[in-house]
Parts: C-alpha cells; structure tokens; sequence
C-alpha cells in the first residue's frame, strides 16, 4: 500500500516510503532508473515538492533526486508518484538502483541502445517482491558504449555491451567476468536469487555497519567468485563465443562533448551549483520542456541536467529560453566540477559545511571562464560528495574541537591538514594559477 511509511535511522538508505530525519527536514530519496525524467514526472515532482514545503531538489551522485522538506510526502503524493512512474511498491522502491549513461538510447555511435534494458529492468524490480530482503544498495549499472559513460560509478553488478544485443557481466564495480548474456534481466534475476539464499547466512556471520545487512560484495566475498558464479549460470547458462571486450570512453564529472548525434537532433546541458534545483527552475523547465514539444530530460550523476533529442535548428532559442528562465546551460559554468555533500547543515556526521564552502568556491570562480578540475569536497570520511577522489579532495576533520580539511591533490605528494578556510583558499590559489598559466590572459 502506498501509506506505508517507516522512518529510517540518518545513517541508512533513504526512500520515499522510508524517508530519514536529518538536521535539517525531513529527507526522502526518488529513484530515477537511468536518470530519465519524463515531464509528466517533472511536472508532478515540482507539484508534490510545493505541497511538502520543499524549496529545493537534489540531483544526487548516482543520478536520483533528493528532497529535504518540512514534512513527508503524504500517502495521496505517494499513490500520485506511483501513477506516473516515480515509485514502485513500499517492498522494492527503494531497489530501483539502475545506472546508465544520461546518452542512453540517443548516441549513435554506442555499441547498444540500452534504454529499453534500463526500462526493463525497472519493470522487472518493479513486479519483484520477493527482493524486498536485498540490501538498499543493491545496484545495476548498463552500459552501452556511449560516448559519455559511467562506468566510474561503484555498482554491485556491471552489464557491459559487447554487441548491439550482448552483454558481459562485471562484479562489484571491476571484476570482468566469462558471464555473457542476450537477457540482462533473467541474468539480474539470477543474481539475486543466489543472493537472496544466501544473505541471511553471510549477514549472521559478519558485521556490516549502517543496516546490519551484507551486500551483495559480500556475498561473492564469503562464498568465492567460481562458486557463486557456479551458482548463477546453473539454471541460467552461458553464452560459449568469446566477445572482445570494448573500453569505454570514461568523461570526467561535467565535461560532456556539445555535439549532434542521430541525425539533426543534438543535447544541452544545464548546471545547477552543487545538483540543487530550485522550485522556480523547475517549474521554467517544465514549461521550457513543453513549449518546445520537448518529453523528457536526464539526470546526469555530476549533477546536471540533459535536456536530449533537441532540433539542431532550435537549439540556441532553447537555450535562450532556458537563461530567461533562470537557467544556465553554459559549458564555463564553474559548477561543472565541484562537488559536495550537505555538510554539517544536513548531516550529524559531517565536521565541516560542506555545501557551504563549495558554494563559496563556485561564487569566487564564476568570471573566470574556462574548465575547472574537478573538486570534490566531503564533510567526513564517508565521502559522500563523491565515492573516488578528484583532481582535488576535502575531507573535513574535526580535531580538538576544530573544523579542518584534508587537502588531497593529484599535483601534490603530500596530504596537509589544514584549517577550512585555508583549505578554500588554497583551492582557488591552485585553480587561479593553473588557469591563469595554461590560458590566455584574453579568456580569463
């Protein structure tokens, strides 16, 4: 039923039907299988978003949506979400966990059109109760050998097109497997039973922090990759010919090629400083979408939004459209690179403000106009701004009573601890010179 709610403990998975108390509001996650947003779904999410008090939606680091609110979504909001496809049922909502490329079914020249592999999959977790045991962060990433991938992203199982119907399958984010299929679903399916029999049995025997709950990891951990894999194509089978393996093309957080693809449709981008969406921009792009006969966007997980299979010929009163709206799909954004979680503002395990000192950044480097590295700031060891390190890392510390940030640079050898506003500091005086010595003066 849709009125089924249960709050969850701040450090656990948020949900719609298992949103978490957090410093500040309420806190409520929507999965958005491949980052695909249809307007239909954009238009109701703008309208549930006002009703609950939410001034903002984040796009998060895995391409969902997060809305931090005075109160939950209400059980008539829920059934509305569950009627245009923005949740499932309480059971299994919260393991609609499928990543693809925010290109998915629009690049030409990918090896497959994985978008109805995304849909498909959805369906099938959708329809699949019995999954309800899984951990929260069961996850599946597809990819197609877009130009724009992210196959940097961590995912519990990897589905890598090998053909335009063929697909071999990776474990735990690396491990490449001799798994290769035509029906990713069956072969998730599979994947998950085997988990299924076994969860409650590694779960007794080790200790999993947050949720008590071994994932899936830890399931091909305790029992061996051969004997689960063993177990996986017992009933389901394997393909014999051997596929080369192609390599995908990893594009750095926001730096997607503004080029046209399937003929004379081409994408824009549009950033948002740190994912956060206002209620006003999104209410302008949905009636930007509309006017331009324009179905659906997609969230990338750099926390941008593509507006996909524009006309070539439209494409720059669009995005004069979009900057009168409020807006911004320039390609010198400084947004493009910097990252962060929501600090000591959102989160009781943070040290530091997070957001805050990203947003600062963001503001110091806005007339400078050129691509920035990309800078991940996180308010603690968990490094929820983003799983791997970028060009620059602040991971804050408390000590003595005192907010401080690891200062991590792939420029330099050494990790300083430094004071947060030194570390800020730092950040732009790296940037500003790399710029300044890389670019001409006339570009700046």
């Amino acid at each position: 039923m849709a009125d089924s709610f249960a709050f969850v403990e701040a450090a656990s998975c948020p949900g719609l039907f298992c949103p978490t108390i957090a410093q500040d509001g309420v806190l409520t996650r929507i999965r958005t299988p491949g980052g695909r947003v249809l307007l239909l779904q954009l238009e109701t999410l703008a309208h549930i978003a006002t009703q609950i008090g939410c001034p903002e939606v984040l796009i998060t680091n895995r391409a969902n949506l997060q809305l931090r609110s005075v109160v939950k979504v209400d059980p008539i909001g829920l059934q509305l979400l569950q009627r245009v496809g923005l949740a499932a049922s309480p059971e299994v909502d919260h393991l609609r966990n499928v990543m693809a490329s925010p290109l998915a079914g629009c690049d030409s020249d990918a090896i497959a059109n994985v978008l109805p592999v995304v849909m498909a999959l959805d369906a099938y977790i959708a329809q699949a109760l019995y999954l309800e045991p899984l951990s929260a962060k069961f996850s599946i990433g597809i990819d197609g050998g877009e130009s724009v991938s992210v196959r940097d992203r961590l995912n519990d199982i990897w589905l890598v097109a090998e053909s335009a119907d063929t697909f071999r399958l990776y474990l735990n984010g690396e491990v490449m497997t001799e798994v290769v299929t035509r029906d990713c679903v069956r072969l998730v399916d599979a994947i998950a039973r085997v988990y299924l029999a076994q969860i409650d049995r590694v779960s007794a025997v080790g200790r999993f922090r947050r949720s008590g709950r071994a994932r899936l990891r830890d399931v091909v951990r305790e029992m061996g990759i051969d004997r689960f894999l063993e177990e996986v194509v017992g009933d389901f089978g394997v393909m014999a010919e051997s596929l080369a393996n192609r390599a995908n093309a990893i594009i750095p957080n926001g730096r997607l090629p503004q080029r046209p693809y399937g003929g004379n449709l081409v994408y824009t981008e549009i950033m948002f400083p740190i994912g956060y969406v206002q209620l006003s921009q999104m209410r302008s792009l949905t009636q930007i979408l509309s006017q331009f006969n324009l179905s659906e966007i997609r969230l990338t997980p750099w926390q941008t939004i593509i507006i996909p299979n524009v006309m070539e010929s439209s494409l720059l009163t669009l995005e004069n459209a979009l900057i009168l709206g409020g807006l911004d799909p320039s390609k010198d954004h400084p947004a493009r690179g910097i990252v962060a979680c929501s600090g000591r503002s959102g989160c009781k395990s943070a040290a530091t403000h997070a957001k805050e000192h990203a947003l600062e950044l963001i503001q110091r480097f806005t007339d400078i106009k050129r691509s920035f590295p990309s800078i991940h700031i996180s308010g603690c060891e968990k490094r929820c701004a983003q799983p791997k390190d970028g060009d620059i890392t602040l991971i804050g510390v408390e000590i003595e009573g005192r907010d401080y940030y690891e200062y991590h640079s792939r420029d330099r050898p050494e990790i300083p601890i430094l004071m947060t506003q030194d570390a800020i500091e730092a950040i732009y005086d790296q940037v500003t010179t790399q710029v300044l010595t890389s670019v001409p003066s006339s570009v700046v």
